[in-house]
């Protein structure tokens, strides 16, 4: 950004995240080469605006002038709204590129699933089954639309250990894992022995938003 070594008006903006009007150019502790490069235009003050990016200091708008009170209140208004809204401008941008990443991901992320020999589903905190790949359905017997509908609760019965789904809610109700080898049902009353995962997912907050949920068949019951 051109920071000067020493303790100029840009550095002291930068620091402390304040706008600063009508500084005396020629005043402070300004690198010498500086004033050198500014005697020919005549420039007396300046106008250094913070902006900001992902709520984090990004860049300077400065501006200068030949009259040493260039920036009067109502001309810092005005500045100060530009400012504000170029860094608003830049947080929306931010957050475009961060979707359209998690949409790219989402997308590798279907295709991976999709193509996966063990059966998965993602469900989200409150509980609801918001994708299933071709596998669960092969290996359970339950599309997406049952599965959403009915609830995970479909895939287990009487045979399945009693203490078994309060570990699986309480897994889809925290940071928690589950990793445990359960008695499923498929839709048809079948049974089978399951190796089951219960992983949970964060946002760039680290909140957890989803659980990815992975099955696998290891024995039929």
């Amino acid at each position: 950004m051109g920071l000067p070594a020493d303790e100029g008006p840009l550095l002291r903006v930068w620091r402390e995240q304040s706008p600063l009007f009508n500084e005396p150019f020629t005043s402070g502790a300004l690198r010498h080469v500086w004033l050198q490069n500014i005697r020919p235009y005549q420039l007396s003050s300046i106008a250094i605006l913070p902006i900001h990016r992902d709520h984090k200091p990004w860049a300077l708008l400065v501006l200068y002038d030949r009259d040493p009170q260039a920036f009067p209140r109502d001309c810092q208004i005005v500045l100060e709204s530009i400012a504000r809204q170029v860094s608003e401008a830049l947080e929306d941008w931010v957050n475009i590129l961060r979707e359209r990443k998690q949409r790219e991901q989402q997308m590798l992320l279907g295709a991976t699933l999709g193509a996966a020999d063990e059966g998965v589903m993602l469900i989200d905190a409150h509980h609801r089954v918001l994708y299933a790949n071709p596998s669960f359905t092969r290996m359970t017997g339950y599309t997406l639309a049952e599965i959403a509908q009915q609830g995970l609760h479909q895939l287990l019965g009487p045979l399945t250990e009693t203490a078994v789904l309060p570990r699986i809610d309480a897994a889809l109700s925290s940071d928690g894992f589950f990793n445990e080898i359960i008695l499923g049902y498929r839709r048809d009353g079948q049974t089978f022995w399951n190796q089951l995962n219960i992983i949970p997912t964060h946002n760039y907050i680290e909140k957890t938003t989803h659980y990815l949920c992975i099955q696998r068949v290891v024995a039929d019951g």
